[in-house]
């Protein structure tokens, strides 16, 4: 089993003068793990890795800060900044089995997903949830989390993806669901959706307790047979404009099996069981796709207060459909598009 290397782990002590000036700059704050050699994780490893990015036009610099009188209790205790021309390069990885082949698997990083929600009023994190805390693997027997997969849908397949860059589960998208009191999250590299329990305080949910409570779109995610729908996902919503179909799931499927999206519509059952052999899959009750329909990244879904579904196509722009699937109005734009939302 690949050793758990967090971005909010793995990176370590050091300056490195970045180079070049970039438009786009990211800062990521971390929280060391103590007792981990960050001197040498640094110099020996990350040093060479994102010079590699550098020399390949991936980035323009990169540098690392010690924060000044940081404590254990400190929330950060190191700052990394990347400078890019282009803020998807901020993202790109050449990935360390490329820069050094000889690096075992307990060298390369994983990226894993955390959620926090924090107080507006003075931007304190009042409740996390981390993917790390409900893990399970069937590779090494002597390892943490080890079960068989598919009796435990509840976990999360640390396995189930090997991605070079180590960008694992990439989620892109949640929904709060404020009826159920969950959180609905768009993993689009296990083509699924997570729903993510809330009712619980931060510790108890590292526990068992904060395991999903649902999953569903790639059953294959936990060793099921049962017919994968999902292939890449965004932009998990509840319908909340339009009376009829209020409390209906939208999702976006990107389609990246045969080159074809599609925006689902689901009904949820009535409650989700603690028993993960009791779980009901949702019920699919409507669908919308054409042949131009297909983007591969980006793109979401809504509903409009008229009924309508406004879809956004990542690459293309926007489509307005009826609950007939009839194309009502679209608009084609010279750039890429995220999602789209209403303002009633």
């Amino acid at each position: 089993m690949k050793k758990l290397f967090l971005l909010l782990a793995i990176l370590a002590l050091g300056s490195i003068s970045a180079q070049g000036n970039g438009d786009f700059v990211s800062f990521q704050f971390v929280k060391t793990t103590p007792g981990e050699q960050y001197n040498v994780i640094l110099n020996e490893k990350w040093k060479e890795l994102h010079q590699m990015r550098i020399d390949e036009g991936t980035i323009t610099g990169w540098d690392t800060w010690w924060r000044v009188g940081a404590t254990p209790e400190s929330d950060w205790n190191l700052l990394i900044v990347t400078v890019a021309k282009h803020p998807d390069s901020l993202n790109a990885n050449v990935g360390v089995a490329k820069m050094r082949p000889e690096y075992s698997e307990m060298d390369r990083e994983i990226f894993l997903e955390k959620i926090i929600e924090i107080n507006p009023n003075n931007d304190s994190v009042v409740w996390e949830w981390r993917s790390v805390d409900h893990l399970i693997q069937d590779f090494d027997s002597i390892k943490p989390n080890y079960g068989k997969i598919s009796e435990y849908p509840q976990k999360i397949d640390l396995n189930y993806n090997q991605i070079e860059n180590g960008d694992l589960m990439h989620a892109n998208g949640l929904y709060y669901d404020q009826k159920r009191n969950l959180i609905l999250l768009s993993v689009n590299f296990y083509s699924e959706i997570w729903a993510i329990p809330h009712q619980y305080d931060t510790e108890v949910t590292k526990t068992e307790k904060g395991d999903l409570a649902f999953r569903f779109g790639n059953p294959n995610t936990f060793d099921s047979s049962d017919e994968r729908i999902f292939f890449n996902n965004h932009h998990p919503n509840i319908v909340s404009l339009h009376p009829e179909t209020l409390d209906n799931f939208l999702i976006y499927m990107n389609g990246s099996k045969n080159n074809q999206s599609a925006v689902y519509e689901f009904t949820f059952p009535p409650k989700f069981e603690t028993d993960p052999k009791d779980w009901l899959q949702p019920e699919l009750i409507w669908e919308f796709s054409d042949v131009d329909l297909f983007s591969a990244k980006l793109s979401g879904c809504i509903r409009l207060p008229n009924g309508n579904t406004l879809i956004c196509e990542g690459d293309y722009g926007y489509w307005e459909v009826t609950k007939d699937k009839e194309v009502v109005w679209k608009y084609k734009g010279d750039t890429s598009f995220w999602r789209g939302y209403v303002y009633p």
